[in-house]
């Protein structure tokens, strides 16, 4: 896990655009990914092989939520009192958090 700490995370955002702020009108849930753009071999496990862009970005999860479905996030985590999840696979951690305030771009990247 990338953790800064306890409740912050070095994560990353693949998108086929660059854009300024994470709408909630635009998805169901802010999703992320430790698997870096460098990591070409994996990009296929987060959907995001066919992405141009990459977001380095920190988020924060204050209220962890235990496993949900992966789709509704904004909905599920809402219903749970959370503020976000993370979820463990076999060699990487997806991540997904309720609000756009919970999530600092540090940089973003073409890939």
């Amino acid at each position: 896990m990338n953790a800064l700490n306890d409740n912050q995370y070095i994560v990353f955002h693949y998108s086929g655009i660059k854009f300024d702020t994470f709408d909630k009108s635009k998805c169901d849930g802010f999703w992320f990914t430790d698997i870096a753009p460098s990591d070409t071999e994996m990009l296929d496990e987060t959907g995001a092989a066919d992405s141009v862009y990459c977001a380095k970005c920190i988020i924060t999860i204050n209220e962890e939520s235990e496993e949900i479905g992966n789709h509704e996030i904004f909905e599920q985590l809402e219903e749970n009192g959370c503020d976000g999840l993370i979820y463990n696979y076999d060699g990487f951690t997806d991540y997904a958090v309720s609000e756009s305030s919970q999530i600092e771009v540090i940089e973003w990247s073409r890939i």
